[in-house]
């Protein structure tokens, strides 16, 4: 099989559709089987063009390089075979460190952090959270005409994270039928029950931006955020502006988990992810970005082996299980996953800040040589209103204080206009 593709590879020249292919193909059984320098050989031999699929591959077949020389030198090391006590994850009580105190001493470690009884600031509209009953009545209310798709992990999945899509319904019965499963939960299940389902970042900002205003949702003080503040730059450009929205208007979302839900190990591709519980308990696993390659990690497919806590008890990460009010961020390029002890409803977003900027014009560097939607508006609106972005968002976050959504999306508006 590599002798034929050599053959064609000395083919010189431009090569023929069929001939591409072969050679895509071969290098493609090459990487799956573990040979990852041949295949990034015999991509280097098609002369990619300056974007497309060709190129994005080969791309990731030198991120699976790096990873292979990072693993081979652990194993040498003897990195591989200690095993490590997973660390907690810092907690503190919401506002107890200063925005600086936050940076320095964590977030520009990429450390994650836990911040308790963050509701209390996050959702001004308690009343509602009394019971979980009237949470998801009033996201019924808000949402639930909306479609969702119902999706089910699946170990040794090549989807993201694992998960796969089971059905599409609405949001409204899909709430209801996590309720009612929780009820019926007493009952032991047998071999004909179908996997829990889960809701994976359904977005509000998009769909149902009235929810945000019904809660009195607020932007966290520890959320200095680039990206929400884009749209509100002046473009002239009316497509530049739909693609912007699929990131800039996507977040804050909604992940509503049946109990038994679980997301598998995965590293988000755009900055660093924030969560706030509602209702529920969730068990957190967090990794260190410089440990990717110590969880086998497949760059082409963006997903990684070790799955289960017998195969990462080797590789450092830290833990942590939340419940009600809290409020979690976790640094951009953190392989992490996440288990639903008992079902529940969160809110959560990603975002970009300075110590994000550099993985995020990384990945859309990356994606842009494949076309990936949106990545080309991004990184423009990235590049073009980096200035003034920054003076919006310091200005907002002066006083280290939480934001109204209101505030917080009508203030950089204002501020440009002025």
């Amino acid at each position: 099989m590599y002798q034929n593709a050599r053959e064609l590879q000395s083919a010189g020249g431009r090569l023929a559709p069929p001939m591409r292919v072969s050679i895509q193909n071969t290098a493609s059984i090459a990487y799956d089987q573990g040979f990852v320098d041949i295949a990034v050989t015999m991509m280097e031999s098609l002369h990619p063009t300056e974007t497309g699929p060709a190129l994005y591959a080969l791309e990731l077949m030198k991120r699976q390089q790096r990873y292979v020389r990072e693993m081979e030198r652990d194993q040498e090391d003897g990195e591989e075979r200690r095993e490590v006590a997973a660390k907690p994850v810092p907690t503190f009580e919401y506002g107890e460190l200063s925005y600086v105190e936050f940076v320095d001493e964590y977030w520009s470690k990429h450390i994650p952090v836990v911040f308790r009884h963050a509701n209390q600031y996050l959702v001004q509209e308690s009343v509602m959270w009394k019971s979980e009953e009237s949470l998801i009545a009033t996201i019924a209310q808000e949402c639930g005409a909306s479609e969702v798709e119902e999706l089910i992990h699946v170990y040794g999945s090549k989807e993201w994270a694992g998960l796969e899509p089971r059905a599409t319904t609405t949001l409204v019965d899909f709430l209801q039928g996590a309720k009612s499963a929780k009820v019926s939960r007493s009952s032991s299940a047998n071999a004909s029950t179908p996997p829990p389902s889960y809701v994976v970042d359904f977005s509000i900002g998009r769909t149902c931006p009235s929810l945000l205003h019904k809660i009195k949702f607020h932007m966290s003080r520890y959320v200095r955020d680039k990206l929400q503040q884009l749209r509100k730059s002046r473009s002239s450009v009316v497509q530049e502006e739909d693609e912007l929205s699929k990131f800039v208007d996507h977040w804050p979302s909604l992940f509503v988990g049946k109990k038994g839900t679980m997301s598998g190990l995965h590293v988000d591709s755009i900055g660093h992810f924030w969560q706030l519980v509602l209702s529920g308990k969730k068990k957190w696993t967090i990794f260190n970005s410089k440990d990717r390659h110590r969880l086998s990690p497949d760059a082409l497919r963006r997903t990684f082996m070790k799955q289960n806590e017998s195969e990462q008890r080797f590789v450092p990460r830290w833990e942590h299980v939340m419940e009600p009010g809290d409020f979690i961020l976790v640094p951009s390029n953190s392989p992490h996953q996440v288990f639903n002890i008992h079902g529940g409803v969160a809110m959560a977003g990603n975002f970009i800040d300075d110590q994000s900027m550099s993985d995020v014009i990384e990945e859309l560097k990356l994606g842009q040589t494949g076309g990936a939607p949106g990545y080309d508006a991004l990184f423009k609106a990235l590049e073009m209103y980096q200035e003034e972005v920054e003076e919006i968002v310091g200005d907002t976050c002066k006083q280290d204080k939480d934001l109204s959504w209101n505030e917080y999306k009508r203030y950089s508006q204002n501020k440009i206009n002025s």
